[in-house]
């Protein structure tokens, strides 16, 4: 079997970004408004995507530091929000630009 045309390879790749990453498209479905909701899990470590849009460049990731703190980093193409999801904090919007944040 030397197909990398197969469903299963495109189904890791929808959950990783989807979960892992957490770029989800918004109820427009063209990502002018869309969703951060990263599940970050410290069996993996860390976890970087970005997805091309009509607007430009989306980018999440997120990365365990030695001492246990998590950081984030958001990327919103200009001229479009972002509702960004993450356990234990209201839903925040995030405007243009790069977005960082540390939890300890």
């Amino acid at each position: 079997m030397n197909s990398f045309n197969h469903y299963a390879y495109g189904a890791v790749m929808g959950w990783m970004y989807r979960t892992m990453a957490g770029i989800r498209p918004g109820k427009d479905g063209g990502y002018s408004r869309f969703v951060f909701a990263p599940h970050p899990d410290k069996r993996m470590g860390f976890c970087s995507a970005e997805y091309r849009t009509r607007h430009g460049v989306v980018k999440s990731s997120w990365r365990y530091d030695a001492d246990g703190g998590l950081r984030y980093s958001f990327t919103v193409p200009d001229g479009t929000e972002a509702a960004l999801r993450l356990p234990g904090i209201p839903e925040k919007n995030l405007i243009s630009g790069v977005h960082e944040m540390t939890f300890k």
